[in-house]
């Protein structure tokens, strides 16, 4: 659709070239002085001559206003073509550039996939136990056992994972045993402690390389007896290739024949999720666990 005005010319307004009336009456203003004298004519022919003068005039006075007001249509048909022209160069120009902003932004989303596919993005991982006593065969064994499975999160595949795991329960255990042994030695409570932590802590904690994870979930390691008490805690530090210090916090509590757990994952001092199965114990509508350290656990033994 032409969204430029159409000239419109209709019979009304039909007029001949500018000068055409002018010059008629020039004409006559010359023959009639030929043909007829001025002072021996009629005063109704003179009335006639000098009307006709008039009309003449008249008529050539609408044919400068009509043509005026042609021109200035034809003109105002012109700008607006003209505009209507550049507006269709700056709409594909436009389109054009935004074409090549598409194209750049996808070319550019590919480069960052293929970076993330590399790096690992913002994708990070966690570990979550599953506790059995069924055994591969099938037999039910007399026993719970727990199997560590390495979870993915995110779209991107995680790698270089070393996971450090802390014991906790088992951390606590040492420690009280250590600490006996010490004060049968009569060690000053500095020196006391700090030997404590360290077999505590040699005691309870290793170190796992765990590779690259692509898929959702993965078995890693393998499966160890649950502990033979209601409660099992783990710290688990789990540093990736694009991710340091991701702090896992693990509670594992056996409860109606069964064992559930709460986990909580953090990153830069931030809990990024927590995990809680159903049926876990808890208190007004809140798992009722609160997730402890080792330094925790540390103080609740010497408040």
């Amino acid at each position: 659709m032409n969204p430029c005005p159409e000239m419109v010319s209709h019979w009304w307004k039909w007029h001949p070239p500018v000068g055409v009336f002018i010059g008629i009456l020039g004409l006559l203003s010359v023959l009639v002085p030929l043909f007829r004298s001025w002072n021996t004519i009629p005063r109704v022919e003179k009335a006639i001559w000098t009307g006709a003068m008039f009309i003449l005039l008249l008529l050539e006075l609408r044919t400068i206003y009509l043509d005026r007001s042609d021109h200035d249509a034809e003109q105002a048909k012109a700008r607006c073509e003209q505009l209507e022209q550049f507006r269709n160069i700056a709409g594909q120009l436009t389109t054009a550039i935004q074409d090549n902003e598409r194209h750049f932004d996808q070319t550019l989303a590919k480069v960052d996939d293929a970076i993330n596919t590399e790096t690992g993005g913002d994708s990070y991982c966690y570990i979550d136990f599953s506790a059995t006593d069924i055994a591969t065969d099938g037999r039910q064994l007399p026993y719970f056992y727990l199997i560590p499975y390495l979870i993915k999160v995110g779209k991107y595949p995680v790698r270089d994972i070393v996971a450090t795991v802390e014991d906790v329960t088992h951390y606590e255990q040492v420690y009280k045993d250590e600490r006996q042994k010490d004060d049968s030695v009569k060690l000053d409570a500095v020196t006391a402690d700090s030997l404590a932590q360290y077999q505590a802590r040699k005691a309870s904690q290793w170190k796992a390389t765990l590779g690259s994870l692509a898929v959702p979930r993965r078995r890693v390691g393998s499966s160890v007896a649950a502990p033979d008490g209601p409660v099992q805690d783990f710290e688990i530090e789990i540093d990736t290739f694009n991710s340091r210090s991701w702090i896992e916090r693990v509670t594992l509590r056996f409860v109606n024949g069964k064992w559930l757990e709460a986990l909580s994952l953090e990153h830069d001092g931030a809990v990024v999720m927590t995990k809680v199965d159903q049926g876990f114990p808890r208190t007004k509508g809140q798992p009722d666990v609160k997730w402890l350290t080792p330094e925790d656990h540390l103080l609740k033994l010497n408040p």
